[in-house]
């Protein structure tokens, strides 16, 4: 490579811009960004260049698409290989890089600098399509025609500082575009040289089209849908029966579709009379039934009246041979004699009427060498007539070759008693029409050449097999398939893993019906290195007809948008991530509107305020503060708002509008501003710290109620100082001593929360002592009195009692104060560890629990297993006598469903919000409850029977509320006295 932005290889060795990540790739613009002296720009060498612009270049130059950058204040150029074809092999390239644009496009200056103007002032982007720009490359100034689009690159501080140029150049399409409409003018013009009438009917509704002309013809209304009845009225009454008989036959699966008849019509309103021959054919489905019948019609007036003149007579053949507005010539004799010629023969032969007489090739020598000589023979011996359509006869006029089209009838001629004299040829000069149907073909091959160039996949397919006959190397490349894989064999035959997917009833539709089909993101599994992989396209497809608008195939065009798809997917994970982050965290989220002063809330949110609707005014937000936060909350927008940082951190007290439960919110919220820096909201979240400052506030109690206790001690002390100045030295001691205490208080209270558990230890030890000793005083003294082992039974009955309080306080503490490590339990194999633990009272009580199919959940074991195991055991305890006191068996029944959120019972709160939750019930055949009891028997210590009557410590309903409230649940229970309970069990999904 050469030239101004060439280096040597020690030069490169020395470029500062090869070590940078963002200029790797890129192929030939790739290697001369990298070698280009930046220095001597307003740019400076890279490793001065803002991030925006280091990671637009990275994206442009390794695109496989065209783009161009225009870049700081003189819109210096930068472009990638994709780009560069478009500058021509002598022009810009590669002199564009780096120089300010006005530099580069002087010629177009004018029309793109408006359009960088408009992206950098922070208006829309641009759009344009087929836009006709010039520019010099070549060597010379061409007419280029664009699509393109301008959006503007942001710096760091957000404000434009480049345009990002997008484009395509479509020279090619416009180009091929306006031959296609030439071709189709020119088509329509040949139509009309014929002077034939064309005509379109749709059977199923009896309505057809038709030109000017055949209306003309028929006495018609220019109506644009003509019923066939009106037409049929205007043929002559000889012909209207076999002309609708022939009408009905070509309609007939059976035969063919081919129409071709001769008849006379007279025109209702100028009474004239023609002699037409129609030409058509009739168009079928798959099921045989016809849905299109077209054709054209002749007026054959002259020519029919011509042929019955010759069969009248042999004098009225000269006649109609001179007079007919064909080319018409009879040829007598073996040696073809020119007997007759009419002016319009002659002068297509170029001729004049001093030919008569002589043979045919004698003053044509050039058709010697042409099929027409034999095949006027061939008519003259057999007597068999031969016509010819778009037949091509080559004429030497004025020393040069020149191929002329007709369609040719030669017609043998006899004399009344049958003997052939000669040989009647008619022609109709159809060069236009051949010609322009020669345009209309070249068309299709241009059409063909664009498809195999599109910068997008494109492929046509034919028939209902769906038969690919062309496709461009981007479409194979969304196949995976070579070429001789797919071309001229049915799509779903070279690509079996399509099927299935709905494509073939897509497909279908549109060949049938002929209406377009468009979609974004259609997902399609595609083979790829043998695996199956999804990928997702931009999809058109429509039909490709016929020149008389028959459904010849399919056109596809695609776009792979697979990346985009896959990117947005993984933005909507983070998304779903971001929310059950917040879900399990248990935090609410908010969001306050600056210009309408409205908070809209999270469910959560809703449910700590006790609104109905998500959207509040923020006066009503600040109405359901406790009434010592409201007067310093209602400045509060205001201030977080417009203060430099724009954050706000707040902890405050809500009354419930519903059930007036008191919640303290800690809030946490961030300002979003737009693009011109003001303030528009602020987004944050709030985490309820009522449980954490209730106990704060408790532990503060405490520790004033001890240091207060401390300070009586220390004014005593101080008293008796006066009294004991002698031990003034021991009382320092103790003072000291004292204030060491006090701080192992203060450390004591901190730990609070152990203290149930530690004490629950401690006090284990003395009471397996007292049951110790108790039992061997029983050993000891078993001949004693019964009202000493009277008060040995009630020492030891007590410290039983004793132990398994503390033993339910120690599993209370822990669960208070453990933390769940979730992971999968399986409900049933807790059920069944808990029967296991229970087999003793079970056998006892002959208890039959019957269990059905529950649920896995995220969660802790021996929390869930202790939940489930009190469940069991109280629906054993508390089971009801008979009639002779004798207990009943117990009945308990576990069975598992699902609930959404709002299919809840009002009085269940969960302590974690989801849109699913698992419903477990055990139901007993017990004692049962007074429901108003319901939220009593869930808190600790609380009983509804004395100890005498049924034994327990009250804490094992309050564990199960623990446990379930651990797990982001909740429980509840319904039940009537003497009717059963049944406890539910809300745990998250």
């Amino acid at each position: 490579m050469t030239g101004k932005n060439s280096l040597t290889s020690e030069e490169n060795a020395h470029n500062p811009a090869r070590s940078y990540s963002f200029l790797a790739g890129g192929g030939e613009m790739g290697a001369l960004t990298r070698a280009l002296d930046w220095s001597k720009t307003a740019l400076n060498t890279p490793d001065t260049w803002p991030q925006s612009l280091r990671t637009t270049l990275s994206i442009l130059l390794n695109s496989k698409f065209p783009m161009f950058l225009f870049w700081g204040e003189q819109h210096l150029c930068f472009y990638n290989d994709a780009y560069r074809p478009s500058l021509g092999n002598e022009g810009k390239h590669p002199l564009a890089l780096g120089q300010p644009g006005d530099q580069v496009w002087p010629e177009i200056w004018d029309f793109i600098k408006p359009l960088i103007d408009q992206v950098l002032s922070g208006q829309e982007a641009t759009w344009s399509e087929d836009q006709l720009l010039p520019i010099y490359r070549n060597g010379r100034l061409e007419d280029v025609y664009w699509t393109f689009s301008y959006s503007p690159v942001s710096d760091e501080s957000g404000n434009p500082a480049g345009v990002f140029v997008t484009c395509t150049e479509t020279t090619q399409k416009v180009k091929t575009f306006a031959q296609l409409i030439e071709s189709k003018t020119q088509l329509e013009f040949a139509i009309e040289a014929t002077e034939l009438g064309t005509w379109d009917l749709n059977p199923v509704t009896g309505k057809f089209i038709g030109n000017d002309r055949l209306k003309e013809w028929f006495g018609l209304p220019p109506e644009a849908e003509i019923p066939l009845t009106w037409a049929i009225d205007v043929i002559a009454e000889k012909d209207r029966e076999r002309v609708a008989t022939a009408i009905e036959r070509a309609l007939e699966y059976s035969s063919g579709g081919h129409y071709d008849i001769e008849y006379t019509i007279l025109n209702p309103t100028t009474q004239q009379s023609r002699i037409v021959r129609a030409k058509g054919k009739a168009w079928f489905h798959d099921d045989q039934t016809s849905y299109r019948f077209n054709g054209t019609l002749q007026d054959i007036t002259e020519q029919a009246t011509a042929q019955r003149k010759v069969a009248e007579s042999e004098l009225q053949s000269r006649s109609l041979v001179e007079q007919s507005p064909v080319r018409t010539v009879l040829l007598t004799g073996e040696e073809m004699i020119i007997t007759r010629a009419n002016e319009p023969v002659l002068r297509s032969w170029g001729k004049d009427a001093s030919v008569i007489g002589r043979p045919l090739l004698e003053v044509l020598p050039e058709m010697q060498g042409q099929p027409f000589p034999k095949l006027l023979a061939d008519v003259y011996a057999t007597g068999k007539p031969y016509t010819a359509s778009d037949a091509p006869v080559t004429y030497i006029r004025d020393g040069l070759k020149d191929v002329s089209y007709y369609d040719l009838t030669y017609q043998p001629m006899q004399t009344t008693s049958g003997v052939i004299y000669g040989v009647l040829s008619t022609a109709v000069d159809v060069t236009e029409k051949v010609k322009a149907r020669m345009r209309l073909e070249e068309s299709e091959r241009k059409l063909r050449s664009i498809i195999l160039q599109s910068p997008v996949a494109m492929s046509i397919s034919r028939g209902a097999s769906h038969i690919v006959e062309i496709a461009n190397e981007r479409m194979f490349e969304i196949w995976n398939r070579s070429p001789e894989a797919i071309l001229n064999k049915p799509i779903f035959e070279s690509l079996p893993e399509v099927k299935g997917q709905g494509f073939e009833a897509l497909l279908h539709h549109v060949y049938t019906t002929g209406e377009i089909y468009r979609a974004n993101e259609l997902p399609v599994t595609l083979s790829r290195n043998g695996e199956l992989r999804k990928m997702y396209l931009n999809l058109v497809c429509e039909t490709v007809r016929e020149g008389d608008g028959t459904i010849y195939g399919l056109m596809q065009v695609a776009i792979d948008v697979t990346e985009q798809v896959i990117a947005r997917q993984q933005i909507e994970a983070a998304e779903s991530t971001l929310r059950n982050a917040i879900d399990l965290a248990e935090l609410g989220t908010w969001s306050y509107d600056i210009a309408t002063r409205r908070m809209t809330y999270s469910q959560r949110m809703l449910d700590w305020y006790g609104f109905d609707k998500p959207v509040v005014p923020i006066e009503e937000m600040i109405d359901a503060f406790d009434v010592p936060d409201q007067a310093r909350h209602k400045r509060i927008p205001d201030h977080f708002v417009w203060n430099d940082e724009g954050v706000v951190d707040d902890e405050h007290a809500i009354i419930n509008h519903r059930t007036g439960i008191q919640y303290i919110i800690h809030s946490v919220g961030k300002r979003i501003e737009n693009d011109a820096g003001i303030a528009v909201r602020i987004e944050g979240t709030s985490r309820d710290v009522t449980l954490e400052r209730n106990m704060q506030h408790m532990l503060e109690r405490q520790v004033q109620e001890r240091t207060e206790e401390l300070e009586a001690i220390n004014e005593e002390l101080a008293a008796n100082n006066e009294e004991l100045a002698a031990a003034s030295e021991e009382v320092e001691e103790a003072n000291r001593g004292l204030e060491e205490a006090n701080l192992h208080l203060t450390r004591s209270n901190q730990n609070l929360e152990q203290f149930a558990y530690i004490a629950s230890h401690d006090l284990q030890e003395p009471l397996r002592k007292i049951q110790q000793f108790g039992d061997l005083l029983r050993r000891r003294y078993t001949n004693s009195s019964d009202e000493e082992l009277l008060y040995l039974e009630r020492m030891q009955s007590a410290a039983s009692r004793m132990s398994l309080l503390i033993k339910d306080l120690l599993s209370f503490s822990r669960i208070s104060t453990r933390q769940v490590e979730p992971y999968s339990v399986a409900l049933n194999n807790v059920i069944e560890e808990a029967q296991d633990n229970l087999s003793v009272i079970i056998e006892e009580s002959n208890a039959h629990i019957q269990v059905g199919i529950l649920p896995t959940v995220q969660g802790d074991k021996i929390q869930l297993s202790q939940l489930f195991q009190n469940l069991l055991s109280n629906a054993i305890k508390f089971s009801r006598r008979a009639q002779a006191s004798a207990p009943m068996v117990p009945q308990i029944i576990i069975q598992a469903s699902q609930l959404r959120t709002e299919d809840l019972p009002a009085s269940v709160k969960p302590t974690r919000q989801t849109r699913m939750y698992h419903h477990i019930e055990v139901k007993d055949n017990g004692i049962g409850f007074d429901e108003k009891y319901t939220d009593r028997i869930f808190q600790v210590f609380q009983r509804l029977h004395s100890k005498n009557e049924f034994a327990g410590t009250g804490i094992g309903l309050a564990i199960c509320h623990k446990v379930a409230a651990n797990h982001g649940g909740a429980i509840t229970a319904t039940s009537q006295p003497g009717q059963g309970s049944t406890f539910s069990v809300y745990l998250p999904i």
